[in-house]
């Protein structure tokens, strides 16, 4: 794909609905490298073999740190246009790699769907520019747990819950129940649009849009998402209670409003001139 694929109406459509689809974001190498890479690293975890953390429970395939140690996926962050196409829809002026995570559906499940949530309250950065770049792996049909996400949700001020979160935390102030967000749907006039795509297909989620995903009820198959996390120009150090430290190297380091420190999140676009070529 040409970045000139990437539209002015795309970048209206984020503003707007904090969720953009852009079609055939990346072609047929990219998804045939990176697909491969993932059967590669299940089978070097049945072996014992990989740093990659995976697991497998309820019809649903976890992975997730890929990006720091297997070859193409790091590959991938550093040499295709990913980073770019980031920076283009959400207008930073350049953009850090954060995390990863792969969300895969087998079988007819119902525990394949995912409970609906926002990802920000999540994290121990913060900021508004902190999307998710959710690239599909496979085709996703409406049967195969295709996302759902409630356009313009990220526009509200309100935050819940994360599902990660005890339930023996307080509930910060500022904060609800994540069981509250239908009842906040249907009092604002909101609805879940369900977003079907073709391998190769992104959607870019702000970190603030709610979301889910319906579950998988064809029996056969997979479904495979890639799941990366981006960190734009207005990201800061901000845990909470309810957020995991242990995505950073020395949390003990950082202060409240802090940027990513440059030696553990370089910079992945603009790239530097060392590694433009």
């Amino acid at each position: 794909m040409s970045l000139a694929a990437v539209t002015t109406e795309h970048l209206a459509t984020y503003r707007r609905d904090g969720v953009v689809h852009i079609p055939g974001a990346f072609g047929p190498a990219w998804v045939s490298r990176l697909r491969a890479a993932f059967d590669r690293i299940l089978a070097d975890h049945a072996r014992g073999a990989t740093k990659v953390r995976v697991s497998r429970f309820n019809g649903k395939i976890a992975m997730a740190e890929a990006i720091h140690h297997d070859p193409d996926y790091i590959a991938w962050a550093r040499e295709s246009h990913a980073g770019e196409l980031v920076a283009r829809v959400i207008g930073a002026r350049r953009v850090r790699l954060f995390i990863d995570a792969f969300f895969c559906k087998e079988g007819d499940q119902p525990e394949t769907a995912t409970p609906i949530h926002h990802d920000l309250p999540a994290f121990c950065f913060k900021g508004q520019q902190l999307p998710s770049l959710w690239l599909a792996l496979t085709d996703v049909g409406p049967d195969d747990a295709p996302l759902q996400c409630v356009p313009g949700s990220h526009t509200t001020d309100v935050l819940y819950r994360p599902p990660t979160s005890s339930m023996d935390l307080p509930l910060l102030p500022g904060y609800r129940e994540r069981a509250d967000i239908p009842a906040w749907i249907k009092a604002t006039g909101g609805e879940l649009k369900t977003y079907t795509a073709r391998a190769g297909d992104v959607l870019v989620i702000h970190p603030a849009t709610i979301h889910s995903s319906l579950a998988k009820t064809t029996p056969g198959g997979i479904r495979i998402a890639f799941t990366t996390r981006w960190m734009g120009d207005d990201v800061v150090w901000a845990p909470t209670i309810y957020t995991r430290t242990n995505m950073v190297k020395a949390p003990e380091r950082l202060k409240p409003g802090d940027p990513p420190p440059d030696d553990e999140f370089p910079v992945i676009w603009p790239r530097a001139a060392a590694t433009a070529a």
